[in-house]
Formats: structure tokens, C-alpha cells, sequence
């Protein structure tokens, strides 16, 4: 498995190419954001279960890496049940009108919110995620960025101050993501220990 540095990277790439450098951050920038970065951790995975059971089979006799490849008890098939206990899926979640007002109700220039509610649409999370902390950065970046849209023929100032608190959401939504993934695949990495010690020592 990459380390942790080389995930969080791997994780800030996806975001430079589909969050950063926009001049407004759209739901579907966020969307293709989470469904890379859902590719991204599910390729990890799987390549790791297979380097696991690439490097365990010189460590097993016969009779054992027979039982550690067995389709109903083995490796793979508890690692697919300690998965199913631990889902990484990948969710719609709607975006209400009054979440894009609160947020809104707390931005230093204001403006009727009427015109950002028009099209907040919805956003895909994981189910990885601390769901109440990432969905409030998301939910928040997405109404910043209908905010730029909205302020495009207002004062510069006003647009630079947006800019500004939508870099603020970028990033705090990254590390949240970067955090969370990490989690998750140590949690796996773990759990794909504890089977494999399991195995080597029967």
C-alpha cells in the first residue's frame, strides 16, 4: 500500500484537476472530485489484497495457502466481509435550499439567496466520510461558488473575498477527504494483518 504521504498526495492531485484553479467551484466538480477520488482508493485496495496474497504464499505450506485462497473461508473472502462491514460506496446526497441559505446568512457580503438556491442540484459523498464534517464543507463550497457565479458583475472586492473563502472550503474539504481515506484503508490494512497473522500461525 502507498504511504500516507503518498496517498494524501495522489488525493491532492485529483483535487488540483478538478477543484482548484476554477473560478467557481460547481457540484459537479465536487462529484467528479469524489467519484475520482472513490476510484482512486478502490484501486488501492485492491491492489494491496492482491500484494498481500502475492507475498504470503512463500510464507505458507500447501496445506495452509490452500486454506488461505479457499473461496468460502480465505483471505479474500474475509477481507470481502470485513468490506461489507466497512462500505466504501458512493452516495447521492441531495443539497436543500436552506443549507445553501445558512451558509450563505454567514458570508460577510450578502445577497438575496434566492438566486443560489437556483441549482445547488445534489453531491456525491462515500460512505467513508465523517458524514456530518465533510457534508458541511461540501454543502458550503457549493454555495460559495454559486456565490461567485451570482457576484461575476458585482464589485471586485466582493468577488476577491468569495475566491478567498471558496480556496478556504477547498481545502478544508481535501484534508477532510485526505483524512478520511486514510482511515479507512489503515482500518483495512489492519484488518488484512490480523487474517493473514491468523493464517501464519494455525
Amino acid at each position: 500500500m502507498l504511504t500516507s504521504s503518498a496517498i494524501k498526495e495522489q488525493i491532492q492531485v485529483i483535487a488540483k484537476k478538478h477543484l482548484m484553479g476554477a473560478e467557481q467551484v460547481t457540484t459537479k466538480q465536487i462529484n467528479r472530485f469524489v467519484e475520482q477520488v472513490f476510484s482512486f482508493v478502490k484501486t488501492e485496495l485492491d491492489d494491496y489484497l492482491i500484494s498481500v496474497s502475492q507475498d504470503t504464499r512463500s510464507r505458507l505450506t500447501e496445506e495452509k495457502y490452500n486454506a488461505f485462497i479457499d473461496h468460502s473461508t480465505g483471505y479474500r473472502k474475509q477481507m470481502e466481509q470485513w468490506i461489507d462491514a466497512h462500505p466504501l460506496e458512493m452516495r447521492k446526497y441531495p443539497i436543500r435550499d436552506e443549507e445553501v441559505r445558512t451558509v450563505w446568512a454567514q458570508q460577510r457580503i450578502q445577497r438575496p439567496a434566492k438566486v443560489l438556491a437556483v441549482g445547488a442540484g445534489s453531491i456525491f459523498i462515500l460512505s467513508i466520510f465523517s458524514a456530518p464534517v465533510w457534508l458541511s464543507s461540501a454543502v458550503a463550497l457549493a454555495a460559495i461558488g454559486l456565490g461567485v457565479k451570482a457576484y461575476q458583475d458585482g464589485a471586485k472586492e466582493d468577488i476577491n473575498i468569495l475566491v478567498r473563502h471558496q480556496q478556504n472550503m477547498i481545502d478544508r474539504l481535501v484534508t477532510q477527504t485526505q483524512n478520511d481515506v486514510l482511515e479507512w484503508l489503515m482500518k483495512a490494512k489492519e484488518a488484512s494483518s490480523s487474517i493473514v497473522a491468523s493464517v501464519v500461525s494455525e
